[in-house]
């Protein structure tokens, strides 16, 4: 009987975990569809590596949150879609394609568990 309430109870968790990674994905995938710069920040961790064109820079959230709006307003978010996704034990990734006025991107975040929450720790975007 033990061992039956167990597995449930890590059947749970491990369900909760990816139903909250998905939350940050979608999150994620809102955010860059609409160029939302503070909805970003509310999932990035507390330090994430920005990497724009080549250019790598490790951030606290705010500032990061400031490079991607810069970049956003030069390039005027016109869709976004997630290509793919992967969730495994406590980290993830996303893959998108952003289409912007100026060109395409393609977006890779990666996400890890920090503190039973699931945030962004990074963030490529390159000029497709």
């Amino acid at each position: 009987m033990k061992s039956k309430i167990m597995a449930v109870t890590w059947m749970f968790l491990l369900l909760a975990t990816v139903a909250y990674s998905q939350d940050v994905v979608q999150e994620t995938s809102n955010a860059f569809r609409t160029g939302d710069t503070a909805k970003l920040v509310q999932v990035m961790s507390d330090k994430v590596q920005i990497i724009l064109n080549g250019q790598q820079q490790q951030l606290a959230k705010d500032a990061a949150g400031k490079k991607l709006s810069d970049f956003f307003s030069r390039n005027k978010p016109a869709s976004f879609s997630v290509i793919h996704q992967s969730q495994k034990g406590t980290s993830g990734y996303m893959i998108g394609q952003l289409k912007t006025q100026s060109g395409d991107f393609r977006v890779h975040c990666l996400i890890a568990s920090n503190a039973n929450k699931n945030k962004i720790t990074q963030i490529r975007i390159e000029k497709l």
